[in-house]
């Protein structure tokens, strides 16, 4: 939170956009450095990098908002709101299961969908309690 709080520019995504990218330039230059040491132990692939490469980027990007989330939120709650990408991906997965790209999801019983449907209210329950227990607090 401090780090994307640093550059103080008021506008949230620059700030979360400098933060991550100080902290993973940071790690690929001494992952360049570490990569040129290595010298021809380690060869360079191009296919395999432009096949990543959509990967690294949606990667990057889900950073600059976890960042941004931490620095609107607090890393407590941001991590905790972070929790919503398991309701999320229950309910994709019943959605999924109605349309033709069902193949994409494995089937299960009817009893394990129930587990996870409670299992995801659960949380929204525990997220909803978190969030008014901070609200009395304030």
């Amino acid at each position: 939170t401090m780090m994307v709080l640093l550059p103080g520019s008021g506008n949230m995504l620059f700030d979360s956009l400098a933060s991550t990218g100080m902290g993973y330039g940071l790690l690929g230059l001494v992952s360049a450095l570490v990569f040129l040491l290595a010298g021809k132990r380690i060869k360079f692939n191009w296919n395999l990098f432009m096949t990543s490469l959509p990967y690294a980027t949606s990667w990057f990007c889900a950073m600059i908002f976890l960042f941004g989330s931490f620095g609107i939120s607090g890393p407590i709650f941001g991590n905790i709101l972070q929790a919503f990408r398991g309701i999320i991906s229950v309910l994709l997965g019943v959605v999924l299961l109605t349309t033709p790209l069902a193949f994409l999801e494995n089937r299960a019983p009817h009893r394990i969908w129930i587990r996870r449907g409670v299992m995801a209210l659960l949380m929204m329950v525990a997220l909803a309690l978190y969030a008014y227990g901070r609200t009395l607090a304030s």
